[in-house]
């Protein structure tokens, strides 16, 4: 499922002595069909034929221009001066012009802050949905991590206001409500972040292993490789399917529906908990599969790994967040009952999916409900919080992975995705035992399909996800 890249870096390295070359160059939107599929499900065609052109340019300048300027704004951080040069208390920052560069893209150029509040961006006479506009907001951060709060939420620093005249934007009573709405995107943009850095290390990974030979062998071709790309792969799938179906459910809420505020209220600490978590792993594990060369400062690894750990703090730690999904969006607003209804909903409505895996679903989707349920009744039971908060995560993309195989098959004959879901159940939903052995000649098939660049129809797949 990965895109080959286009340009001949195979020949640069090869003449340069590098063991394996890294992805600058590659265009990160044509480099992920998942991300087009995604958006061909839950955007209208008219919208995606627009905003397609422009994302083709982002994703050209994410791999090229952009790349380089985060390496250099990276390199060069702002200076804080706070006197002039006679001693008076004027402040002010200095920011290198690579910087400033990455926010004329951002916010000139693009827009990207100002997608889903102003019309007119990119010549679309409506505001974009949010889907849209974190369809951005991934392949700008695939570029650059650091901007992310700015353009997406707000610039945070400590200013002062001695003086100063304050006009109300909202009703004073609502204060309270307004920031719980503005905590929903912000987490919800916090995950799209960390999945663009978890989909730049797959790249990165990806490029190592289908470049780099030992023992004669593509490192892509060998087991132990094999197991690692996929751990990294599933993880970075998960969450592009989460923050889509995330980013769904706050464009539907905004239109008034209560099912999907309450959905919304449940999928943004989730999402939030899990993939930020995830971003560390994987981008760690991208890091170690090119080596220690992977270290060091000429590469993105050390840049995602770095920004992957902010995440994961950034908008609540993970034992704040995991509570506030079970102690409040559970235990307080019931919220589980709407995810529960809208996976089964997804199950109902998936038709192409054999009838055995979505029956498997339903199933866990149940079980993955009662336990958060049972988690939040009682406070005794708060260590469970991160557990339960993860089954409610792992059992929701399975689901949406499911979902999505249907859909993505339907329009162009590619079931692969509902691969992704069997390994979620089987690898992080299953406990099986430790002691047995768990490569088999399936789990061998199902590597290669998703490894490889060949569509693979729900027949196929589906005997594979089937199968014991």
């Amino acid at each position: 499922m990965h895109q080959p890249l286009k340009h001949d870096v195979a020949g640069k390295s090869h003449e340069s002595g590098l063991l394996a070359p890294d992805t600058s160059g590659m265009n990160s939107y044509l480099a992920d069909p998942a991300l087009t599929d995604l958006l061909h499900i839950h955007l209208n065609d008219a919208l995606f034929r627009h905003i397609e052109p422009h994302l083709d340019r982002l994703g050209a300048l994410a791999g090229g221009h952009l790349d380089e300027c985060a390496r250099l704004a990276d390199r060069h951080t702002p200076i804080l001066h706070r006197r002039d040069r006679f001693g008076r208390d004027v402040q002010w920052i200095e920011y290198h012009p690579a910087y400033r560069e990455l926010e004329r893209a951002a916010f000139g150029e693009f827009g990207i802050h100002a997608m889903s509040i102003r019309k007119g961006i990119l010549g679309w006479p409506d505001k974009y949905p949010v889907v849209a506009k974190h369809a951005f907001t991934f392949l700008f951060n695939q570029a650059e991590f650091g901007l992310g709060c700015p353009i997406n939420v707000m610039a945070s620093g400590e200013i002062k206001l001695e003086g100063a005249i304050a006009y109300a934007v909202g009703r004073l009573d609502r204060g309270f409500v307004q920031m719980a709405e503005m905590v929903n995107s912000s987490r919800l943009s916090n995950g799209v972040k960390s999945t663009a850095l978890m989909r730049r290390a797959h790249h990165d990974a990806m490029t190592v292993a289908k470049n780099r030979v030992v023992f004669g062998s593509r490192i892509v071709d060998l087991p132990l490789g094999r197991r690692q790309l996929l751990k990294i792969g599933l993880a970075t799938e998960q969450a592009l399917s989460m923050s889509f179906l995330t980013a769904d459910a706050l464009d539907r809420a905004e239109t008034g529906s209560q099912d999907a505020a309450a959905l919304l209220r449940i999928l943004t600490p989730t999402l939030k908990f899990r993939a930020t978590r995830d971003a560390r792993k994987v981008c760690g594990d991208a890091m170690e599969m090119r080596g220690g060369i992977g270290y060091i400062e000429e590469f993105a690894t050390a840049r995602l790994l770095r920004d992957a750990h902010l995440g994961s703090i950034w908008e609540g730690t993970g034992n704040i967040v995991a509570l506030d999904a079970l102690k409040r969006a559970i235990g307080r607003h019931g919220a589980e009952s709407a995810l529960a209804a809208d996976l089964h909903a997804r199950l109902d409505d998936s038709g192409e999916v054999p009838a055995g895996w979505r029956d498997r679903l339903h199933g866990l989707t149940d079980r993955a409900v009662s336990f958060a349920r049972e988690v939040a009744a009682r406070a005794d039971n708060e260590a469970e919080a991160r557990r339960a908060t993860s089954l409610l995560y792992h059992v929701a993309s399975a689901v949406t992975l499911a979902w999505e195989a249907g859909r993505i098959h339907a329009r162009r004959g590619d079931a692969r995705r509902l691969l992704l879901s069997r390994l979620v159940v089987d690898h992080r939903l299953a406990s099986g035992d430790p002691f047995r052995l768990a490569e088999n000649k399936v789990q061998d098939a199902i590597a290669g399909l998703l490894l490889g660049e060949r569509d693979a129809g729900m027949a196929q797949v589906g005997e594979l996800v089937l199968a014991a």
